[in-house]
């Protein structure tokens, strides 16, 4: 494997473009970074095998900050959008920097784009949350009434009875508050132009949610897997 010397850029004699020459950021139909294919085309640029170095850091694949200012009391903020967790990547640092050593910043999405891009990221949140909380209060409930049961050994057939019927009760109190509350972020959903939509509106809450968990959970996408692919 090569290694460079240069913790900040890779040596120039591995370059595949000519130093100052600058290369169009990929672009998806949206008008956002595609990533993948811009992590591919960086990749494309430097000799194969190479191994980046100095450390790893997060870049913002909408980039430059200056470009997206933080409006407060907005319908669009800029600057908020631009932080989203699916538009940062850990990347190896040099790897960050030859992307901005060789590729353009890209251009600043259309404000429609980023509103329906960050209201996207804020239903798919929402019903996350919403789906999460629900399931741990049902966890709790449960076992509340499993100490109940195994503090009373003596409880009796009509004490399970009526134990059981406070359980059921209680449990569509529960799910009828926190079900009203998904119905409105999958009613929200569909009101999205389907481009911007992290998940189908269609798909049984529950099952939705461990998969959105992949996506709202990390602060940013892991990518120094595939960078060093």
């Amino acid at each position: 494997m090569i290694q460079g010397e240069d913790p900040g850029l890779p040596p120039r004699e591995l370059w595949l473009i000519d130093p100052g020459e600058k290369v169009d950021t990929p672009i998806d139909s949206r008008g956002l970074v595609d990533i993948d294919a811009s992590v591919a085309l960086v990749k494309s640029l430097i000799a194969e095998g190479y191994t980046w170095g100095g450390g790893v850091d997060v870049h913002h694949f909408q980039w430059y900050s200056n470009l997206y200012p933080y409006i407060q009391n907005s319908t669009v903020n800029p600057a908020n959008f631009r932080d989203l967790p699916p538009h940062k990547g850990l990347l190896p640092r040099e790897f960050h920097n030859f992307i901005h050593a060789v590729t353009l910043a890209p251009p600043v999405p259309d404000e429609e784009v980023m509103y329906y891009r960050s209201e996207g990221w804020r239903v798919a949140s929402s019903l996350f949350n919403q789906t999460r909380e629900l399931l741990k209060q049902e966890r709790q409930w449960r076992r509340h009434v499993q100490r109940i049961i195994s503090q009373n050994p003596d409880l009796g057939e009509e004490g399970f009875d009526k134990l059981e019927r406070v359980d059921q009760e209680t449990m569509n109190e529960i799910l009828a508050k926190d079900f009203k509350g998904i119905d409105i972020h999958l009613a929200r959903n569909e009101q999205l132009p389907e481009e911007f939509r992290f998940f189908d509106s269609n798909e049984p809450a529950i099952k939705v949610a461990g998969r959105l968990g992949k996506i709202i959970m990390p602060r940013h996408l892991k990518l120094t897997k595939i960078v060093a692919a």
